[in-house]
């Protein structure tokens, strides 16, 4: 029988059934609560020494805004990054619109005066960068906590409309799989009268379900071969692979790695097959929606030491898919102690220079001569051809 972790038994639980995972369970990040004042004075002073740096004003309108949201005056932050609000992995375009129900009157006029400072500050972000289709979309969204509603609906269909020009033409969903014409839509249709507007119901509901449709990038855990190989040395994307790499049960045409890498792979039987994402380490991990494919694999790590060692790795194997078909071959998946791998870690950063910023980890792997590679959690793109 298959090994799973208990925090993994619990994660599965959570969703009631493995085979109904519609919703992304995500490893938390280390956070800390930070006082507003103190991100807004840090931040002020960016913008004093640069007054049209539009993105360090777009940082201090979000900081108002979630403290509007949070009816707090407090916000969470990562604490490796303790100067930025902590809005998730892949948060939406408007991280704030959950907004926090309080009775409290000195924290709902507080959360008043963050609201209209937070407007300002995004209309002033706005007339500097005044394509930022992001910006657009969170003042609009503010302008919905006021009594404008007429001037937020406006602005929601004015930036839904551009948004449209360029998600039409998309042939894949980027990472979070957020798009300005879904979101905003989201925002939209709510405010809408079910009669008078249910053309334009009807057309935003039409084009966010054609971009729910779309391939979304999935990201499985690959490892070097050799040592000194960058990501970009294991990254082949000019093949055509055809593979179930978002766990659909469907054969996509996807890009691939090459022969300098292998892929982290679960076959606690030794079957030599691997057949689909559900058995490597990415988004779709053992029927769970992830971040990352170091999500999924520290869903494993049993004593929560960020290092996946000893009994932890039963089952985890390599597959080298050595000709790029997209088949295990037979002697192409093998166990991790074929490798001379003893543990591997979870803990893992972006990489900010990569094309799809990758998360990766420094220390990936440990062979039993002590020696390290990086591992990298690559990006697979529905492929060109």
């Amino acid at each position: 029988m298959p090994r799973f972790s208990f925090k993994l038994v619990l994660a599965l639980i959570a969703l009631g059934t493995v085979a109904e995972g519609a919703r992304a369970i995500y490893m938390r990040v280390e956070t800390d609560k930070v006082p507003v004042g103190r991100l807004a004075k840090n931040l002020e002073e960016v913008v004093k020494k640069n007054p049209k740096d539009a993105n360090a004003i777009l940082n201090l309108a979000r900081v108002h805004a979630m403290a509007y949201s949070l009816r707090s005056e407090d916000v969470p932050v990562d604490k490796k990054a303790p100067d930025s609000i902590w809005f998730g992995y892949e948060s939406p375009f408007v991280p704030f619109r959950s907004v926090v129900k309080v009775d409290d009157k000195e924290k709902l006029k507080a959360a008043q005066e963050h609201l209209k400072t937070a407007i300002k500050l995004y209309e002033d972000a706005i007339k500097l960068a005044p394509d930022d289709l992001r910006a657009k979309l969170g003042h609009a969204w503010l302008l919905s906590q006021t009594d404008k509603k007429d001037d937020a609906i406006k602005a929601l269909r004015a930036v839904i409309d551009e948004g449209w020009k360029k998600d039409k033409d998309l042939k894949a969903l980027g990472l979070g799989g957020h798009t300005i014409t879904a979101e905003g839509a989201g925002y939209l249709i709510p405010l809408l009268d079910k009669e008078k507007d249910k053309d334009e119901i009807a057309t935003l509901t039409e084009r966010m379900n054609t971009l729910k449709k779309l391939p979304r990038p999935v990201t499985p855990i690959a490892v070097p071969l050799k040592d000194g190989l960058t990501a970009a040395d294991l990254e082949d994307r000019n093949v055509s692979v055809a593979f179930d790499a978002d766990g659909t049960g469907l054969q996509k045409k996807w890009t691939w790695i090459n022969a300098n890498a292998a892929w982290l792979v679960h076959d606690p039987k030794r079957s030599g097959k691997v057949t689909s994402a559900l058995q490597m380490f990415g988004g779709v991990t053992f029927w769970l929606f992830w971040d990352t494919g170091y999500d999924a694999l520290a869903s494993l790590d049993d004593n929560g030491d960020g290092v996946i060692a000893g009994k932890e790795l039963d089952g985890l194997s390599l597959w080298h898919d050595a000709n790029g078909n997209g088949l295990c071959d037979p002697g192409e998946v093998k166990p991790l102690s074929e490798h001379g791998i003893v543990s591997l870690s979870c803990k893992f950063t972006r990489d900010q220079k990569h094309p799809d910023r990758i998360a990766y980890s420094k220390l990936g792997v440990t062979f039993k001569d002590g020696t390290t590679r990086p591992t990298f959690d690559l990006v697979l793109h529905p492929a060109k051809k």
